[in-house]
């Protein structure tokens, strides 16, 4: 009786020449900043900020990609951003007058990117990535409120919604599950741009009707916890089972 062949050697976690299209989902939390806020208002006094900044909200997603090879894959993602509370306060200083303004309102946001990655290398399923996204932002700033204690003011603004260009840089650690399934946790910085106030009036019809409170170069230093579904691809390939012959 003559010794079988050896087995057809078995594909392991990182295959070579892997691509095809794959499913992608994602849970995260967000770490908003911006540069600053204006409005032509400030140009009528010496204003000084303090505290302008953001509290953490959560947000999700869904993509497809396009795995190219083992390395190089692109997927477009369309993600929704829950409301975030904005939260600043100003000093005033002007010919005859002083006082301070307490802001508040929130921002939610629905976010469309296209992104392309580089898997670096593969180490027993780990995959260390980098990528980098182009897309668009659409920032909506509700309930918003300027409390002058001072001066016994309240004013209130109307929603908005500001569309911007947006952009954003991550780096990431996959690990392949299987064939077909990788786990993902990432960071992600990513800027959307401007968000605005709708016009502003004060409580009591005082005052007329003032233009918006801009926030200019609104980013966030996101942590991302996703899935990804692979369909088809090299890694499905049946492994020849082994016969053995008289």
């Amino acid at each position: 009786m003559e010794a079988p062949p050896p087995m057809m050697p078995v594909v392991d976690d990182c295959c070579t020449d892997d691509t095809g299209w794959y499913f992608r989902g994602f849970l995260g939390t967000t770490n908003y900043d911006l540069d600053r806020i204006s409005n032509p208002a400030f140009d009528t006094a010496d204003f000084t900020f303090f505290d302008l900044g953001y509290e953490s909200s959560g947000f999700g997603g869904l993509g497809v990609g396009w795995k190219f090879n083992n390395w190089l894959r692109f997927d477009t993602t369309w993600e929704y951003r829950s409301k975030s509370t904005f939260h600043g306060l100003d000093r005033y200083v002007g010919p005859g007058f002083s006082g301070t303004n307490q802001y508040q309102a929130t921002m939610k946001s629905w976010v469309w990117m296209n992104s392309l990655y580089w898997d670096v290398f593969c180490w027993n399923g780990f995959k260390p990535y980098v990528g980098a996204g182009i897309g668009y932002a659409a920032n909506y700033i509700d309930d918003f409120s300027d409390i002058n204690t001072p001066n016994l003011g309240v004013a209130y603004g109307d929603g908005h919604r500001e569309g911007n260009f947006a952009w954003s840089v991550t780096a990431g650690l996959g690990y392949q599950v299987n064939n077909r399934v990788t786990l993902d946790l990432a960071y992600r910085y990513l800027d959307l741009g401007e968000a605005m106030s709708g016009n502003i009036r004060a409580y009591d019809g005082s005052g007329g009707v003032a233009e918006g409170l801009k926030f200019e170069d609104v980013h966030s230093h996101d942590l991302m916890l996703g899935v990804r579904y692979k369909f088809g691809g090299c890694c499905d390939q049946p492994v020849a089972m082994p016969v053995a012959f008289k």
